[in-house]
């Protein structure tokens, strides 16, 4: 069975802003030497998770830029010949189909989906990218 890293890429990225003290930086041009092939050796999985939501700038929440910071991963992962697993076309499909009511019932801090958010959207996500048979 293939073993599943979540490597919460939206998340890195906030963690390196608060140890830089700088918000939203960019990140690093490369990546570290063996970074790649550690990841491939290991089945490890990058992934864009949904997109922050409601969040106001200067909240530490806030993604500045979030779309461009994303399409960095999307890149990235093509040019290594990753596999990615990318959340947020499911959440932005929810959004322009039913509307920010139904984002904010599954998301309702704005940042970390509920059960519900994870049973409808992170699961079968999940599920599509590894070829595995749909959850129940």
């Amino acid at each position: 069975m293939r073993l599943l890293s979540l490597f919460l890429c939206l998340a890195s990225a906030v963690l390196l802003a608060r140890a830089t003290a700088t918000p939203n930086p960019p990140p690093p041009a490369s990546a570290p030497p063996g970074f790649i092939t550690a990841l491939r050796a290991r089945e490890i999985i990058p992934q864009i998770m949904n997109p922050a939501f409601g969040k106001a700038e200067g909240e530490s929440a806030h993604r500045r830029n979030q779309d461009a910071y994303q399409q960095i991963y999307r890149d990235a992962a093509t040019r290594r010949g990753l596999l990615l697993v990318d959340h947020s076309v499911a959440w932005n499909h929810l959004l322009a189909t039913e509307g920010e009511a139904a984002v904010k019932k599954l998301l309702p801090e704005g940042v970390h989906p509920n059960v519900e958010g994870w049973r409808r959207l992170v699961t079968p996500t999940l599920h599509r990218a590894l070829d595995l048979a749909p959850p129940p």
